[in-house]
């Protein structure tokens, strides 16, 4: 997280956007405005089981051990020109080993110059990495 090699090889959202719908101006969102950056693995995945974005299909295929998701968290009144305040690290990790969480996904969360990834997940943990 702290040198950010995630940013440049990793397809992003366009923009940072809001997690939740905005209602005669109050905004509901569970989180602040995030920027989410798909592995490859994971663009794969949403490519061919999203094509649209937004439908899954019945005969999908499951996503794949590794694939990850890094969502940037901005402030709800943040502008192009604000950094991140935080992380939120989403790791498909459904092999069936005994280290692998039970919804299949591994959470980890950190903020700016924290190094909460590479200390908390198994040494032999495969992650679809540049």
């Amino acid at each position: 997280m702290q040198s950010g090699c995630f940013l440049q090889p990793w397809t992003a959202d366009a923009a940072p956007h809001l997690t939740g719908n905005t209602v005669e101006g109050v905004t509901y969102s569970v989180h602040d405005q995030i920027r989410v950056y798909y592995s490859p693995a994971m663009l794969a995945w949403i490519q061919k089981n999203r094509p649209d974005g937004k439908t899954v299909h019945a005969q999908g295929t499951p996503i794949p051990d590794g694939a990850a998701m890094v969502a940037a968290s901005y402030p709800v009144s943040a502008t192009s020109s604000f950094v991140a305040t935080g992380y939120l690290i989403m790791i498909r990790q459904a092999g069936k080993r005994s280290t692998d969480p039970a919804s299949g996904w591994f959470h980890p969360e950190c903020g700016p110059g924290e190094r909460a990834i590479a200390e908390s997940l198994p040494a032999t943990f495969p992650i679809d990495h540049p």
